[in-house]
Parts: C-alpha cells; structure tokens; sequence
C-alpha cells in the first residue's frame, strides 16, 4: 500500500515512523484515557467514519450558491423549489408528476408505505437492512417479516418472494440497493423479474437507492424504468450521500403519478430556498461527482489493501462504507476506535461481530489503516 499521501497529511503527520510492533503494542491510550492524555497525532476531533457521508463536504458551487441566497432565506416562496424538482424529474427522463420531494429520502421511506399501505399489511425486508422502514409501518400495525440475507450478502428473493406468498396480502416488499449495511448489490434481473410478475393490486415494492451513485458493478441499473408501468414500485433517492447534503436534508421518490400524488399529500412541508439552491448547484457540477467517485475508490483500495493484509475478513462493498469482522464486543471495538481519534459505524444486528466503517479521505483511511495495524499489535483485531 502506498503511503505518500499518509505521510504528507497534518492530521497524522505525527504518527509517521511508528512501525513496529514493540512500539505499536505500547502506543496509544488506554479505552479510559482522557483526550489529554492521547498521544500527539491523533485527531480531534475524531475521523467522522461511524456516517456514510460525503468527507469532502458540499460541493464548493453550492457553498457559493448558498451564500448568495442568503437574502432570499427571509422570505416565503422559493421558486428554486419548482425548479429542483423539474431537475430531478429531468434526471431521470418523467414529467414532474412522477416526483415526491421529501426531508431526506427517510421520509420518501414514511411518505411510502402511509401512501399505498393498508392496516395489518404485511412488510417484507432483508436482515440485515436499512432500519427506519420498520419504524414507518408501524402505524398500520404491520406483520414484518424479516428475511435474512445469501450467503453472498444479497437479497435472498426466492426466500422473500416466498414470504409475500404466504403470509397473505396486501404485501409491502422492502429492497436497499444496495443494501445498507452490507454495501452489496441484489443482481437487478432477479427484481425485475418479481416486479414483472407481482400482482399490481397487492404487492408493493419500495427500492430504496439512496448509494446508487456509488454502484460500480455493470450488471446495476436503477428501478426507476418500472414507474411508467407499475404504480406499486416507488425509487427513493437522497442528496445526503454524494452531493453531502445530509445537513440540508432533501430526498425524494419517483414512482407513478397516482402513486407519487399521494405520497405528496403526506409531505409534512417544503424543503428549504438555501436546501434547494445548493442541491440546484450540485447537480450541475459534475466534475464535482467524478472526483467524489474518484476520492471514493481510492479510499476504498486503501482500506481493503490493509485489510487484506491483516487478514481481516471484509464484505466487498458497491457503496462509500464497507463492514469488517471484529474481534469481541462492538461497544470495546467502538471505544477504542473512539480513543485513537476514529469514530465507526453502530450495530446492526444479527452481525454483530463486523463493524461498518464509512470510507472517507484517502488520508483518512491511510491513518485508519494505521490504528488497524496497531490494534493487531494488541491483539485487538
């Protein structure tokens, strides 16, 4: 693995030349040292990698957008609003009757299952996956059934397919693709194919495709071909993960218009006139996009080559995170993680004995990579 970058960073600059083990093994806090105690080099604040954000922030056109629409913050309306969702139905070739704005894609997923939900349906989804879907149904007191992922970490569609058939309808069927947190794909014919042959009236499909900028496997195309001929298959998209608006919340969902009409009675409110002026800029900076994508592989070759190194068992990721396995408790793995300047990812159970980590800078993982080695000294990982 190279390490110009590592040894150039200021942020661990002071860590260059501790290599080995008799050193490793005596460096670094104990899990109870106070941040005056850390040793020098280690970041405070800690490395944001327990998020799948964007590290490099907002796009600087956005920021510059932003700024100048300060002025306009004080004021109702915002025409800025009509024109973001004539953007994004343009990104994907529909009218913008096919489009629901929401607060983050998290309320495309609680606009869905209230727009074409029924009292006691019946929710299908992955395990592991993405958790606030659980939470949206239970106003219609919904059966959940949670069907664990392949051994390959996809989607087990025959095993879910199954499900739906027997446990009765109507049927809301969940998919992360790619699923979070595995950051695995589900091969895209094996959906097409249920959708293709679901009965219309009673089998509701959200694909949730919040990492699909991220998806490098050719076999990928997006869900959203199914809307102009199926009014019970809803796409939601966010502007957290590459544009890194997690802040300024804005997601939205395409889906037929009968289906997408409904979904935009249950939006509690409009986004804001600074949210939609710097989404407008950062969908029109796509040089912005490839160098995220760009800064994103590297990161990610940087991570998996320490990881191979130390032999530590890692699930190939389609996405900006990726999950390893740990050695003991999560809460120990997180604490220490936290000591030595590097916040990680939370549970998600069942895999509890991997943790996810969000890949962030080049520099970043560089000095990730760091604490893994020293961590192996210890006999932590």
């Amino acid at each position: 693995m190279k390490r110009r970058s590592f040894l150039r960073s200021g942020v661990v600059a002071g860590l260059a030349g501790i290599t080995s083990p008799a050193i490793l093994a005596g460096w670094g806090p104990s899990p109870t040292a106070s941040p005056a105690s850390r040793p020098k080099g280690v970041p405070d604040p800690p490395l944001r990698l327990h998020h799948a954000e964007n590290p490099r922030g907002l796009a600087p056109a956005a920021r510059e957008a932003i700024v100048n629409a300060l002025p306009g913050a004080s004021q109702y309306g915002s025409s800025a609003r009509a024109e973001v969702t004539r953007a994004i139905a343009e990104s994907h070739a529909v009218d913008v009757e096919f489009i629901a704005i929401g607060n983050g894609s998290t309320d495309t997923l609680r606009q869905a299952p209230q727009a074409v939900g029924k009292p006691g349906m019946h929710l299908v989804a992955a395990d592991p996956t993405y958790g606030d879907i659980f939470r949206y149904v239970q106003p219609l007191d919904a059966r959940v059934t949670r069907v664990p992922l392949r051994a390959d970490y996809s989607h087990d569609i025959p095993a879910m397919r199954r499900a739906v058939a027997q446990g009765g309808s109507p049927a809301l069927v969940y998919i992360c693709q790619p699923n979070n947190p595995t950051g695995t794909l589900t091969d895209p014919d094996e959906i097409d194919q249920w959708i293709e042959e679901a009965d219309q009236e009673n089998v509701y499909f959200v694909v949730d495709e919040a990492f699909h900028y991220y998806v490098d496997d050719p076999r990928y195309r997006s869900a959203d071909r199914w809307v102009h001929r199926r009014p019970n298959v809803i796409v939601a998209r966010t502007f957290s993960k590459i544009y890194a608006l997690a802040g300024l919340r804005l997601g939205y969902g395409i889906a037929h218009p009968d289906t997408a009409e409904r979904m935009r009675t249950l939006w509690a409110g409009g986004i804001s006139h600074l949210t939609a002026v710097a989404a407008l800029a950062s969908m029109e900076d796509g040089d912005w996009v490839r160098d995220t994508m760009r800064l994103k592989d590297e990161a990610k070759a940087i991570t998996q080559s320490v990881l191979d190194e130390l032999g530590i068992e890692y699930i190939p990721t389609q996405t900006n995170f990726l999950m390893h396995r740990i050695k003991g408790e999560l809460a120990t793995h997180q604490e220490r993680m936290r000591d030595h300047g590097v916040l990680v990812g939370r549970a998600f159970p069942p895999m509890e004995d991997y943790n996810r980590v969000g890949l962030g800078l080049p520099d970043s993982m560089e000095y990730y990579g760091q604490v893994l080695h020293r961590f192996r000294a210890r006999d932590w990982i």
